[in-house]
């Protein structure tokens, strides 16, 4: 019976490897996560101003800032945080105890590359929880955009050769002068008194019929 059980002791060599095993868990769990957020809508400039801002001044609704040091450098727009928390935590299902965090970041502000939208890259320079980091970098990328405001709208202003319009031609429509006619049968009216004689011309009239010979109605006597 003694010989089908399995033997559960380790070498030391084994030992060691389950020790490196177990290391590398660890870093690979909580080594140096990084958590990145663009921002769309605001200028490089302003989103850098906002980044020290709230890296000088943290805010924490269940934490106590114990010390807060911050080195920002403005040619790498790179931000190195060392940061110490603690607070009391109370819970109903145990006794008040005291907490500590100590917080290294690394936050540097970069542009994608395609649309040049300026980003954050949230790094925690230590050993932690995933989640943990996940929670302070949106932490700290809700207050950047808090004191940001509204998004603002950036228009690429491009430069284009002005094309003008085509131009309707209007039909062009042909105007008749309006002539009088008048009947050929009609006569204008003629004032005589403001004709001078010799400016008179008489008409052409039809020539007068032969006058036949007058015959006597009286036979001649013998």
């Amino acid at each position: 019976m003694d010989a089908m059980q399995p033997n559960f002791r380790t070498t030391p060599l084994l030992a060691s490897r389950i020790a490196i095993a177990a290391t590398t868990s660890i870093l690979a769990l909580g080594g140096c996560v990084t958590r990145s957020q663009p921002l769309s809508g605001y200028s490089s400039d302003d989103v850098w101003i906002a980044m020290q801002a709230v890296a000088d001044s943290p805010s924490y609704n269940d934490w106590h800032i114990v010390q807060n040091d911050v080195y920002a450098n403005d040619d790498t727009r790179c931000i190195e945080v060392y940061r110490e928390l603690k607070r009391l935590y109370v819970s109903p299902y145990s006794d008040p105890r005291k907490e500590e965090e100590e917080w290294r970041f690394q936050i540097a502000l970069l542009q994608e590359a395609e649309t040049g939208t300026p980003t954050i890259n949230f790094t925690a320079r230590q050993f932690a929880l995933p989640a943990h980091v996940w929670d302070e970098a949106d932490r700290y990328f809700a207050q950047v955009t808090a004191l940001l405001g509204p998004p603002k709208i950036l228009i690429e202003v491009v430069e284009e050769i002005p094309v003008a319009a085509p131009v309707e031609v209007a039909p062009v429509v042909e105007t008749v002068p309006m002539v009088e006619l008048v009947p050929a049968e009609a006569t204008l009216p003629v004032d005589i008194d403001a004709v001078a004689p010799d400016a008179v011309t008489p008409s052409p009239t039809a020539p007068a019929p032969a006058a036949e010979p007058a015959v006597d109605p009286k036979p001649a006597r013998d």
